[in-house]
């Protein structure tokens, strides 16, 4: 009788310092939460709410790896618990703001796996997007974005996985007619967006590397116009004045029918530069030269599905560089499986440079 009676009270016990424990994390008192959090879990390991505190300490931790660790062993500890999906979130984002992309990539994949029915489907997705394009591999970050586009239901992962399938298209394919047609989606479907400010951004400095003036200087006055306070802005104010000191005249910026088609289908002049943000070296499959815009883009096509392609045009043809390997035997490979599989003949080369520019250095037959 005496144990039924303090029953009660014991789960009252429980519930108090729960209460508590949720009222220090709502006022950051970490010092007090987690003293009061390690008394619950001691006294209370198997509680109603011993996941709940669990994610609480996981979730005011301030060293990212310790919140990492915290957070994996309440997945593991804790296989029931409905909010696992969310802990999973917390890691994959901790892992974005340290720019740990690799493990982002393995963390969100994994998590799209475990979590297949999750509210949190669409973050995961766009998580996994963002590090396939800041490790360049440009294939996987367009096949998820279109993948998104194509099955996603919720406007606002599409708006953001339709920026990441344009941001794909361009190093893929250059300032093209697909990048271009793609910014005109965003640009018509996602006009009250956040993300909006980034594909005016976007359009104006295409125009700008393309030669139209006047319509680069409409895209960039329209921009900071609408969004004055927006990074975007800040990004541009330079080339704005530059453009409104030559006297350029403003020209309407949003693409028609006659834009896209006068695009081509590969930009015959990118080339890789500081724009990719990175100095390790790599190697790549060529294959070149091709003496005609056709061929190089039916060569593209095929070649794409052994990583991004950059294409440049040289005085004796066009030239495309499929792949970003780490080592001279991983781009061999590709090199003979383009040969056996499509009868293409390539050579390795190997990328490098410094902070301003990328070269081509050496061959290797």
């Amino acid at each position: 009788m005496i144990i039924l009676a303090s029953l009660p009270l014991f789960a009252a016990e429980e519930d108090d310092m729960f209460a508590k424990i949720s009222a220090l994390s709502f006022k950051k008192d970490s010092a007090e939460l987690q003293k009061t959090a390690a008394a619950f879990l001691k006294k209370f390991p198997a509680g109603k709410y011993a996941a709940d505190v669990s994610m609480v300490l996981a979730e005011n931790e301030d060293d990212p790896e310790t919140a990492v660790k915290k957070y994996k062993s309440l997945m593991t500890k804790y296989k029931t618990y409905g909010r696992r999906d969310l802990a999973q979130l917390r890691v994959c984002e901790i892992y974005e703001l340290q720019g740990d992309w690799k493990t982002l990539a393995n963390e969100s994949l994994a998590a799209l796996k475990n979590f297949p029915q999750s509210a949190y489907t669409g973050d995961f997705q766009l998580l996994y997007c963002g590090a396939e394009t800041n490790l360049y591999r440009y294939n996987q970050s367009s096949g998820a974005a279109n993948d998104i586009i194509k099955h996603e239901k919720n406007k606002d992962t599409n708006a953001h996985a339709m920026l990441f399938s344009a941001n794909a298209e361009r190093y893929r394919t250059g300032y093209s007619r697909s990048y271009v047609y793609a910014l005109r989606e965003i640009l018509i479907e996602y006009k009250k967006h956040n993300i909006y400010p980034a594909a005016i951004l976007l359009m104006g400095d295409f125009y700008e590397k393309t030669g139209n003036p006047g319509k680069a200087l409409a895209a960039y006055t329209d921009l900071k116009t609408k969004y004055p306070r927006a990074p975007e802005t800040a990004m541009m104010r330079d080339r704005l004045a530059a453009l409104e000191e030559k006297g350029t005249k403003p020209e309407e910026y949003i693409p028609d029918k006659n834009t896209i088609d006068k695009s081509q289908k590969i930009d015959l002049a990118y080339r890789t530069s500081a724009e990719e943000r990175e100095n390790s070296s790599y190697y790549s499959v060529s294959v070149g030269p091709l003496d005609s815009e056709k061929r190089a883009a039916e060569i593209h096509k095929i070649l794409r599905k052994f990583g991004a392609v950059k294409t440049v045009r040289r005085n004796d043809g066009f030239y495309h560089y499929a792949g970003r390997f780490g080592t001279a035997q991983d781009a061999l490979g590709a090199k003979i499986r383009i040969a056996e599989e499509y009868g293409i003949n390539g050579n390795i080369v190997r990328f490098a440079g410094d902070e301003n520019q990328r070269y081509i250095y050496g061959e290797e037959k």
